[in-house]
């Protein structure tokens, strides 16, 4: 029986501590994913520095994806939107041809040192998407739909399954499902794209008979179905999608399958030509 590719985090110290999985040395991209980063658990203190504070930076041919396990984000973006981000809830922003945004710490976050954690993701948008408009949509967790059972709790964030269809905007044929599992229990997956993943929140989880520890990304890319066991508490996200048009040029913040095009916001960054933040007057310069 064929085993899941397996992936392991590049873990980074920014100021906090960030794994990466996506992209990789092994695997690029699975499905329109083409950037995923697990930040925490982190805290951050009334410091004059205002660590974890993402100061304003652009996007172009991307929609990122931001969901917290834990603590609490302020979004602020050129389009005018001011929007907190609470646990479970989900960020998705479509840059399209062009967008600047910040994420910022709340001050009660900070006040009470609680732990902040949660995904980054990137979304490479279909060639015909990348110079479309740029648009911001939030959906408050309770109106995610939910699955409940002894065993298993679902939430489908973005696409459909266990059943369940997510209201979130879709940019191409995408899934992105939070799963938890008590432990011992399990489930079975037929895998619902051709392009599919599963990453490991927290736990330990045993696929096809293998172990894998948290942390750990799998590509099922290649399996038609696979057996997840939960050897403990465990949550999963599983994912996917169609495959990428063309590939993706990864720039800095910036994702096109354009070359020209990617230097062109390389200069209208340097320029100050991307719209401004409402309120926002600092800004992260672009990197030599």
């Amino acid at each position: 029986m064929n085993a899941p590719l397996q992936i392991s985090p590049v873990t980074k110290n920014i100021g906090f501590l960030i794994r990466r999985l996506l992209p990789n040395s092994k695997v690029k991209s699975i499905g329109p994913f083409i950037f995923w980063d697990h930040m925490g658990p982190a805290h951050f203190a009334q410091d004059i520095n205002r660590k974890a504070d993402v100061r304003p930076h652009p996007h172009i041919g991307l929609a990122t994806v931001s969901y917290l396990l834990a603590g609490g984000f302020m979004h602020r973006d050129s389009l005018g939107n001011v929007q907190r981000i609470d646990p479970f809830d989900l960020n998705i922003m479509k840059s399209g041809s062009g967008i600047v945004h910040s994420e910022r710490i709340p001050d009660d976050i900070r006040q009470s040192n609680a732990e902040v954690r949660g995904l980054q993701i990137w979304i490479a948008l279909p060639e015909e998407l990348e110079v479309a408009d740029p648009s911001f949509h939030h959906y408050d967790a309770k109106n995610l739909p939910h699955l409940q059972q002894e065993e298993l709790q679902v939430t489908v964030l973005i696409g459909e399954g266990f059943g369940l269809q997510s209201p979130a905007v879709m940019f191409s044929p995408t899934q992105l499902i939070h799963v938890k599992l008590k432990a011992q229990s399990s489930i079975d997956w037929k895998r619902q794209h051709s392009q599919q993943g599963i990453y490991i929140i927290n736990g330990n989880i045993q696929i096809n008979g293998k172990d894998y520890p948290t942390y750990e990304m799998l590509e099922i890319s290649e399996l038609d179905s696979v057996s997840i066991t939960a050897l403990t508490d465990t949550e999963l996200m599983i994912f996917g999608g169609a495959p990428l048009d063309k590939p993706r040029i990864l720039w800095w913040n910036f994702v096109s399958s354009d070359q020209a095009r990617l230097d062109l916001a390389k200069q209208r960054w340097k320029d100050g030509q991307f719209p401004p933040i409402p309120g926002e007057i600092d800004f992260i310069p672009l990197p030599p």
